[in-house]
């Protein structure tokens, strides 16, 4: 047997260390699907000290320094990796870090503060697109939620596994190399904090569970079935395992761990799923078509388009109530803001807090900070599909991204990345 490479040694024990990591925080492992030796056998925090995980990590970044071997990409990522996963032992640790120092070790991103000005003026634009009205808007989005968008779990499920899924995977077929063997199965999970999740099982299977606990949206079933299945969760990590973990022995394709900056890639890619399989016309048509099939020809699938645009550029204000969290803001008072600015039920509200809690306070600006520079991106010469194409085959992170719009297809990031 060949010696393993110094690159693999330390991917080897990043992956170690990760699963380390993960008997201090159950979690933060959210798939693993490479070999199982690497897992520890007897899962016991005593055994793997968190001041041990963060020396180690350090001392893997200075090891990725002094190595000239390996593609210089490759070398990035495992170092922008190791320094995610030193800073959540530090933050396991209980070390004082402020939100900003763990966004930036994290995710490779800045949090930023949305102005309430922003807000206002998607609330006005949201208040033309809704039925007139002398009620609160929260109450008016709220009702045309219920009564014109909600439609019951079976039959949403039905709709994506029968008309939405199967054509998002023939356009993530014929555009990127999906393995022909990638399969999700569809399910409902009840009482939960999330709109929809992917438990990527390996051997390019997923699971994609709904939650069944809230009204889910006709108008949302194909943004929601491109980020969990295709071309989002379950593409990029079926497409990485096939190409980067088994095709190229790279292991540390073979797991996905929150707060990582391929997490932020991840979801950011995912957020603009059907942008990148269709034109703006034809999600519309595609839209329509749907509506047709579900007996909702009445709703506008432009409108309707646009406001379901209008709720995701809304979550940037959760990610302004957990910088209210980190200044001191009462839970009450996070509560109201969302509330206000989400426009959020009480129900709604507890949910995001229960969100916040459950993923983290750095999470949620994994959904929206990304996309500006991701948008850039695409918006290149290169074109969307050839960028998708790179993000879904190599290893990318937030810094490298930001490299790629300023230089272009050849740009390389430093090791540490750019350090924001």
């Amino acid at each position: 047997m060949p010696p393993i490479s110094p690159l693999d040694g330390i991917a080897t024990r990043f992956v170690q260390l990760a699963h380390q990591l993960n008997i201090h925080t159950p979690g933060y492992v959210d798939a693993y699907y490479g070999p199982l030796e690497l897992k520890p056998i007897i899962e016991d925090p005593a055994l793997y000290p968190v001041s041990g995980i963060i020396a180690e990590a350090g001392r893997l970044r200075e090891e990725l320094r002094s190595t000239l071997e390996g593609h210089p990409q490759r070398r990035h990522y495992l170092a922008s990796n190791l320094r995610a996963l030193e800073m959540r032992a530090r933050v396991v640790a209980g070390e004082p870090i402020s939100l900003r120092d763990e966004m930036r070790a994290c995710y490779d991103i800045d949090p930023l503060w949305t102005e309430e000005s922003q807000l206002d003026e998607l609330h006005r634009e949201l208040s033309d697109l809704l039925p007139s009205s002398t009620e609160p808007l929260a109450t008016r989005y709220q009702q045309h939620i219920v009564e014109r968008r909600a439609i019951p779990a079976d039959q949403a499920l039905q709709l994506l596994e029968a008309d939405i899924l199967p054509s998002l995977r023939a356009m993530t077929s014929a555009f990127f190399p999906l393995p022909e063997m990638a399969t999700i199965a569809l399910g409902l999970k009840f009482n939960v904090s999330w709109s929809g999740y992917n438990f990527y099982l390996g051997a390019f299977r997923a699971g994609v569970k709904f939650n069944g606990s809230k009204p889910m949206e006709l108008p949302q079933l194909a943004l929601i079935g491109a980020h969990e299945a295709w071309p989002g969760h379950a593409a990029d990590l079926s497409i990485h395992e096939a190409l980067l973990g088994i095709g190229q022995g790279r292991v540390e394709h073979l797991i996905s761990l929150f707060g990582s900056p391929w997490c932020l890639v991840s979801e950011t890619l995912a957020m603009l799923g059907l942008q990148v399989l269709m034109s703006p016309d034809e999600i519309i048509a595609f839209q329509q078509s749907l509506f047709a099939r579900a007996d909702r020809s009445n709703l506008d699938a432009k409108r309707e388009q646009r406001i379901t645009e209008i709720d995701s550029a809304l979550r940037s204000a959760q990610g302004n109530m957990c910088l209210m969290l980190e200044q001191g803001s009462s839970e009450q008072e996070a509560l109201n803001y969302t509330k206000k600015w989400r426009l959020e039920t009480d129900e709604g509200a507890a949910r995001t807090l229960q969100f916040i809690k459950v993923f983290g306070r750095a999470y949620p600006f994994t959904y929206y900070l990304g996309l500006p520079s991701m948008q850039a991106l695409f918006d290149r010469p290169e074109g969307k599909l050839y960028w998708a194409n790179r993000i879904l085959t190599e290893p990318a992170t937030p810094s490298q991204i930001r490299a790629w719009v300023k230089d272009g297809p050849l740009a390389l990031t430093p090791l540490e990345g750019d350090l924001i």
